[in-house]
């Protein structure tokens, strides 16, 4: 039995009500996000993402509290909690405490942890579930056709404007989204497609069924456009994990691979130059030695200080004390300025083996045992995407140091709402495989 072969739910309208206005601050600070670091090319004086983040989550809590409503303490909560407060505890006792090792000590752990915990609270209803699912899946398609106008070139629907200016951010000649950056970009690409996923499984209007599909398509298009090697792998283990736990893909799934080769086949007649820009980035070395160099060093700073690390964001800082010379390959002249290509030797070089080890417990509590775990029903296409979006990030992390907030955001509100959706069981009879065997039957009765 797969994931979405579970008892029937009610049928889910993806129609929000616009009352909810702690709700939707709350996901416009999330959406708002995509422009982090990148407000004054906007003209906008001040970041407003977080102010919208956190006056949504206020609101939110307040309400839950007016209804006597509290957020489920459980095993994953209580572990991201004590990740975020021991890497805090970490950067406070580092020599060198730069600005953007608070930022990422906010990001990467401490809004985490908050949202983990708040996912219950906030998306509490299967309508909130649906229309968060929703406007991620138009967001989707916004990244989508974003990295199309930018590659075909259409200047004047790319929007914002500064994507294609290669003074602002990285990978100017790659899509990269509003993130000025091809990796974060591409992320959000397999996340959004994944809730696109839950939009087409879960909507009772057929119109939000088609934003859904497409989402999903578009997302696909534009993970193979930032011509990232780590998106690429991450991209496709998350889609082969959707068509194998996805029954009615499942039973197509040689008409999927025959269509994924069509479209691969016409890329490099809808975008010229495609071709010969996939076999230049397939076979740059350069990034490859890179990431050698400084994860060797990484490895080496491990064995320096095994238990408690080099210290948050100290791994950038030290990097030129723990370089060297490589048997088959050169030191590059970034290798000494990088921090860790691989987030799983980053995290125990900078925490050590008792700051990594409860990082990995952590990760596993949040992001894997809810899929293991059978829930409710209407849960299962949430548990699907939750395990697509856990893959892409792991294989990504194996590649780069993934230190994006928006991404670290939505996984920790992905791994809530499935951990919410099986704190209850249900009777053994609740969960007989349903006859209704095509995906539209199994979440709409």
């Amino acid at each position: 039995m797969t994931l979405l072969e579970e008892a029937r739910p009610q049928a889910v309208r993806v129609r929000p009500r616009f009352d909810d206005v702690g709700f939707w601050l709350f996901v416009a600070g999330l959406l708002a996000n995509c422009f982090a670091g990148h407000w004054s090319s906007l003209h906008v004086p001040v970041p407003i993402d977080r102010a919208l983040l956190l006056a949504g989550l206020a609101l939110e809590w307040g309400r839950a509290r007016r209804d006597g409503r509290r957020a489920p303490l459980g095993t994953a909560a209580v572990l991201l909690l004590a990740f975020a407060v021991w890497t805090a505890i970490s950067f406070l006792g580092s020599p060198v405490r730069a600005s953007d090792g608070l930022f990422f000590l906010v990001d990467l752990a401490v809004l985490p942890a908050v949202l983990f915990l708040s996912a219950p609270l906030v998306l509490d209803t299967a309508r909130r579930r649906s229309a968060f699912a929703a406007t991620f899946a138009v967001f989707g398609c916004y990244l989508g056709l974003t990295a199309i106008t930018q590659t075909l070139p259409l200047p004047a629907l790319v929007f914002p404007a500064y994507i294609l200016d290669p003074s602002v951010g990285i990978h100017a000649d790659r899509a990269r989204g509003p993130y000025a950056e091809a990796v974060n970009n591409g992320i959000m690409l397999v996340f959004s497609g994944a809730l696109g996923g839950v939009t087409a499984a879960l909507a009772e209007r057929r119109a939000w069924r088609v934003v859904g599909i497409a989402a999903t398509l578009l997302t696909a298009v534009g993970c193979a456009l930032t011509l990232t090697r780590a998106i690429w792998f991450g991209g496709a283990a998350a889609l082969l994990v959707g068509v194998l736990l996805t029954p009615a893909l499942r039973r197509r799934a040689p008409v999927v691979l025959v269509g994924l080769v069509a479209v691969a086949a016409l890329f490099p007649l809808v975008f010229p130059g495609f071709g010969e820009a996939a076999t230049t980035r397939g076979g740059d070395e350069s990034p490859i030695w890179d990431r050698l160099n400084v994860n060797a060093a990484a490895a080496r700073m491990v064995v320096h200080d095994p238990l408690l690390g080099v210290g948050w964001n100290q791994a950038g800082e030290r990097m030129s004390e723990f370089v060297r010379l490589g048997g088959d390959y050169p030191v590059t002249a970034a290798s000494a300025t990088l921090i860790p290509h691989n987030v799983f030797l980053g995290r125990f070089a900078e925490l050590g083996i008792l700051g990594g080890s409860l990082w990995i417990a952590a990760t596993i509590a949040a992001y894997v045992v809810p899929v293991l775990r059978r829930g409710r029903p209407g849960f299962a296409p949430w548990r699907v995407a939750l395990l697509a979006c856990t893959v892409c990030w792991v294989v990504v992390a194996n590649f780069g140091p993934v230190n994006y907030s928006q991404p670290a955001y939505l996984l920790a509100l992905v791994g809530g709402i499935t951990a919410s959706g099986a704190a209850v069981r249900l009777p053994a009879h609740d969960w007989r495989p349903s006859p209704h065997r095509s995906l539209r039957g199994a979440h709409r009765g």
